[in-house]
């Protein structure tokens, strides 16, 4: 496949595809322009959910780390979806796959225990959010904004 730029100074990429004939060229070009977002995807990935973070010596060990960064990377695409992209959620990436972890342990957990672990993280992250505020300035912040209903 060429695929040339229409700017002022055109720019050409060449890409090579071993599809056989039964994929028509409009998926080809399709699965083509899907490759600059799935880039990107593992680049906030490797920032976001610890893609990148791995230090593992056996392939079931890397496996294990990349499903639990990829569910978090997933949970974080989809709370920004559910915030509109305007905001980030209360749990950070590095605690999502800590949550997963802990959950999939025992046999598969039903709404309410995935629910009373997330609280927990945020009950957590509110506590610490108190104390290094009061530390800094001697008295309590001020009460967060009510969440916006999505």
């Amino acid at each position: 496949m060429v695929r040339t730029t229409v700017e002022g100074k055109p720019k050409t990429d060449y890409s090579l595809s071993n599809v056989g004939p039964e994929v028509t060229l409009e998926e080809l070009v399709r699965a083509y322009g899907q490759r600059y977002r799935v880039e990107q995807m593992l680049q906030e990935g490797k920032g976001e959910a610890g893609l990148g973070h791995y230090e593992v010596r056996s392939w079931v060990g890397w496996h294990h780390h990349m499903t639990l960064a990829l569910l978090a990377l997933w949970f974080l695409l989809l709370e920004r979806g559910r915030l509109g992209g305007k905001s980030c959620p209360a749990v950070t990436a590095p605690q999502i796959p800590k949550i997963f972890s802990r959950l999939l342990r025992d046999p598969p957990p039903d709404h309410k225990q995935i629910a009373r672990q997330v609280s927990e993280v945020l009950r957590r992250n509110e506590d610490a959010r108190i104390y290094s505020w009061h530390q800094r300035t001697g008295r309590y912040p001020p009460p967060r904004p009510p969440a916006e209903s999505g």
